[in-house]
């Protein structure tokens, strides 16, 4: 039995060693309306925009449409938005440590600039290791434009 452990020890740290960590920090545009945002220009290498999920919430009507940004790989984005539907958007921070797709954690993030169609939003600069609103709602309608600059770094 006992052979078997440090086995299954070895193997397991053998896996690890080989793992890949990712620091992400993930800006969600929350709109709680049947909607669509679809980003104006081309992200730069280290952001993805993630395909729309309803909320966990199903009461909460509408979609998360969120941006995934490789910290390590860039640190500020700086994006317009075109969206389709009307209703009520906000947006938020939130950040993981991801190993395999899968989130194991979350590193401490600064967010030294956070500016939403022109005009800078909450106090910055801001620390957060979970999800927080990063802006006061705003209300969209059909054909309008969001634009988001942020920057962020990482915490020692």
């Amino acid at each position: 039995m006992l052979k078997k452990m440090l086995l299954a020890g070895v193997f397991a740290l053998m896996i690890s060693a080989g793992a890949f960590a990712e620091d992400l920090v993930f800006v969600t545009i929350n709109f709680y309306a049947d909607s669509e945002v679809t980003p104006v220009k081309e992200f730069p290498a280290g952001i993805v925009m993630k395909p729309k999920i309803r909320f966990n919430n199903r009461k909460l009507p509408g979609f998360a449409h969120s941006m995934h940004i490789e910290i390590d790989k860039v640190q500020t984005l700086d994006q317009s938005f075109t969206v389709k539907g009307e209703g009520k958007v906000q947006l938020s921070v939130n950040c993981g440590t991801m190993v395999n797709g899968k989130q194991v954690g979350a590193p401490t993030i600064k967010c030294t600039e956070f500016v939403l169609n022109g005009k800078p939003t909450k106090k910055v600069p801001f620390v957060f290791k979970k999800w927080v609103p990063a802006a006061d709602p705003i209300l969209v309608k059909d054909g309008d434009t969001i634009t988001v600059k942020a920057t962020f770094e990482k915490v020692e």
